[in-house]
């Protein structure tokens, strides 16, 4: 038997469903405090990160008797912990005081899962380094990695291909009523200096290169109006929403 990898297209998201439902199920067995959602849909889900900018999949074939089938895949994906250049200054100022690091320039693995009659250690390596070489070529500083406690073998790969171990994690799970009135952990929504627009569908214009508000000579702020026909109708696109005019710069 033959083994082969490549970069997933969304087309193959109906034939990698199947295998990330597996690997779902794994990680609910390893860890109690991972419970599967009913009914989830795997291949939706796998179609949503195939289209996802900064996230890639390889996936790992085999040919037999002139037949492929994709028996393994790895998820990698990219970011950048340094803010992007577009963001604006209030924000830059709370990302600031967030973290005490530097930035770095992260790659990483959401999950990999070969099918256990195929799980050669060459072939768990062949998914690896190609995982490593994209990594390289997307000129990242450093690769964070969550391995699982049994998962020996994946450690001992990873050691020999220059990682070190520099956390271990700790898990406890408790079980909560689902109609608990538990205190909220979502963060408050910080007060958006939104002001009131002059009509309904108005929206307030911004500086595109600061996010700041615009204002007039009378220092009050400047809206743009939706297009409406000669009978003072909206005019909308094929989704029915309005349309806007370009503002001049």
């Amino acid at each position: 038997m033959n083994y082969t990898h490549r970069l997933a297209t969304p087309e193959d998201s109906q034939a990698i469903a199947p295998l990330w439902a597996e690997f779902a199920a794994e990680r609910a067995n390893i860890d109690p405090s991972m419970k599967l959602k009913p009914n989830f849909d795997y291949e939706k889900y796998v179609s949503y990160q195939l289209n996802k900018s900064l996230s890639y999949c390889y996936i790992l074939e085999a040919q037999t008797n002139n037949q492929t089938q994709i028996v393994g895949c790895i998820f990698i994906y990219f970011y950048d912990e340094a803010p992007p250049p577009t963001l604006p200054a209030e924000f830059l100022e709370e990302h600031e005081l967030e973290n005490p690091f530097l930035p770095r320039r992260i790659g990483s693995v959401l999950g990999m899962y070969v099918q256990p009659e195929h799980r050669q250690p060459e072939n768990i390596q062949l998914l690896a380094n190609v995982a490593i070489q994209k990594a390289q070529e997307m000129e990242v500083s450093d690769i964070d990695l969550l391995i699982a406690a049994d998962q020996k073998g994946m450690q001992a790969l990873l050691k020999r291909s220059g990682f070190t171990p520099t956390a271990v994690q700790f898990s406890k799970h408790y079980e909560i009523s689902p109609n608990n009135n538990s205190p909220s952990l979502h963060p408050p929504h910080p007060e958006l200096d939104v002001p009131e627009p002059p009509l309904p569908g108005a929206i307030p214009l911004r500086d595109p290169k600061t996010n700041e508000l615009v204002y007039n000579n009378q220092d009050k702020p400047v809206f743009i109006y939706p297009i409406t026909d000669s009978n003072g109708q909206l005019i909308k696109t094929s989704k029915n929403l309005p349309i806007y005019p370009t503002p001049l710069r």
